[in-house]
C-alpha cells in the first residue's frame, strides 16, 4: 500500500504507520544510568534495519533537492566543528535538553560560528506522532524557503510537547502549523510525502547502524559520542573540541 493510499484510508494516523508497513523494527535499550537534566531515558521503538525504498524526489528549476530533503544544520553551515545530535519530538528528555541546556551551547558556540548543530530525526513512541512532528517540521522549510523554520518548529513542538502528544492531537498540530503559515490542507499534503518519510528512515538507520544510537537525545563530535549529562559537562566537553580545533 502506498503512502497516499494509506493515509486517505486513515487521516492524521497514517504517516507513522505507513512508513513503518515494509520496515523491520526492533526495540533498543537506552542508558538507564541517564538520570539528569539530559537524560538519555527515551528508548527507540522502531529502528530501520534496512534501506530507505527510494532516493528522495528531485525538484526544482535545475533539479536540486528541496531545502526540506536536506541536512538540517543550525548556525554556519561551514562551522569546523559539527555537533550531531539524534532525536525524538516526542522524547521529553529531548524537550529538556533544548529547553534548559541547549540555549546556553547556542550562544556560546553556535552563534559564534564555532560549532554548528546538525539535528537528525530519530523517531520515538507514540511513533506516529514522532513522524508527523517531523514530517511537519521538514514541509515549513519548503513554506518559507529558510531551513531555520525547521528549528523554529522544532521549538513549539518541544515547548507544547504535553498538549500534542494525546489522542486528540490534530488541533494541537493545526495550530503549531498555523504558526508556520501551514493550513489544514497544507499539513495533509505534507503528510501524504513519501520522500520525507524516507529521508527520515535514512536517518534512524544511520544513527543505528553507523552509530549505535539505542536512546535519545544521543550527541556526537565527529564519530566521539558526547558522555555528557548536564549543562556544565555539556559545555565543557564541547569546549573541550572547540580549544582542540584551535578555535
Amino acid at each position: 500500500m502506498t503512502l497516499k493510499k494509506f493515509f486517505s484510508a486513515t487521516p492524521w494516523v497514517a504517516l507513522g504507520l505507513a512508513a513503518m508497513l515494509a520496515l523491520s523494527a526492533c526495540s533498543k535499550e537506552a542508558d538507564s544510568s541517564a538520570n539528569s537534566e539530559a537524560d538519555q531515558g527515551n528508548t527507540v521503538s522502531n529502528v530501520v534495519t534496512e534501506e530507505p525504498a527510494t532516493e528522495p524526489t528531485k525538484t526544482g528549476k535545475e533539479g536540486e533537492t528541496p531545502l526540506s530533503l536536506g541536512e538540517m544544520v543550525e548556525g554556519d553551515p561551514n562551522a569546523p566543528i559539527a555537533l550531531i545530535e539524534y532525536a525524538s519530538v516526542t522524547c521529553p528528555h529531548c524537550a529538556n535538553f533544548h529547553e534548559t541546556i541547549y540555549p546556553a551551547i547556542k550562544e556560546e558556540f553556535i552563534d559564534t560560528g564555532k560549532v554548528k548543530l546538525v539535528y537528525r530525526e530519530f523517531p520515538t513512541a507514540p511513533a506516529q506522532l514522532s513522524y508527523i512532528g517531523f514530517a511537519l517540521a521538514r514541509c515549513s522549510v519548503d513554506v518559507s524557503g529558510n531551513p531555520e523554520s525547521y528549528f523554529a518548529m522544532l521549538g513549539m513542538l518541544y515547548k507544547t510537547q504535553s498538549k500534542w502528544i494525546s489522542e486528540n492531537f490534530k488541533p494541537e498540530i493545526l495550530k503549531i502549523a498555523a504558526q508556520a503559515g501551514m493550513d489544514e490542507e497544507a499539513v495533509n499534503q505534507c503528510l501524504t510525502r513519501q520522500e520525507i518519510v524516507d529521508v527520515i528512515n535514512a536517518n534512524i538507520e544511520s544513527g543505528d547502524k553507523k552509530y549505535g544510537v539505542t536512546g535519545t537525545p544521543t550527541f556526537f563530535i565527529g564519530d566521539d559520542k558526547l558522555q555528557a549529562r548536564t549543562k556544565d559537562e555539556f559545555m565543557e566537553e564541547i569546549g573541550k573540541a572547540v580549544t582542540a580545533a584551535g578555535l
